[in-house]
């Protein structure tokens, strides 16, 4: 098995586990002493949240402290961002699991969003650029995440 394919299958395992053991919950990430971390600012409803989004890097798959509506994530290497919402309203449950992944690096800061779009859950990720139009740009270093389909 290739090494891309022994990646995609422990971040899928990770994320399984994270849905299904949403009571049990993840451990938090707690980083090394200076390790060299970026900043996810987070979209004012994201923040209002008190788990907002998880992690998994390859091999672990952590919750992310939300600590006045930023996170702390480790850089140099590819990680898998998700949010898991389980939610209620006119009788009915909706749950969804939108998820991404990015190279973070050091002294960059991003900023996180998520969305309920057309009845689809959408998690985007912008990078600060100060000096575009709009102050942010999207993330160049963004790609889905590959899920077996069923069937």
């Amino acid at each position: 098995m290739s090494r891309r394919g022994r990646i995609t299958r422990r971040l899928g395992a990770g994320l399984a586990l994270a849905m299904l053991g949403g009571c049990v919950g993840l451990p938090m990430y707690q980083p090394g002493p200076n390790q060299p971390l970026a900043t996810i600012r987070l979209s004012p409803s994201m923040a209002s949240q008190s788990m907002p989004l998880s992690m998994c890097d390859g091999q672990h798959c952590y919750d992310l402290k939300n600590s006045h509506g930023e996170l702390q994530v480790p850089v140099g290497h590819r990680l898998m961002l998700f949010k898991v919402l389980v939610a209620t309203g006119y009788q009915r449950m909706y749950s969804c699991s939108p998820d991404l992944s990015f190279v973070p690096y050091a002294g960059v800061v991003y900023y996180a969003d998520f969305a309920l779009r057309a009845e689809h859950c959408v998690l985007g990720l912008y990078r600060d650029a100060p000096f575009s139009r709009v102050g942010v740009m999207l993330e160049p270093t963004v790609r889905g995440v590959p899920h077996k389909r069923a069937g």
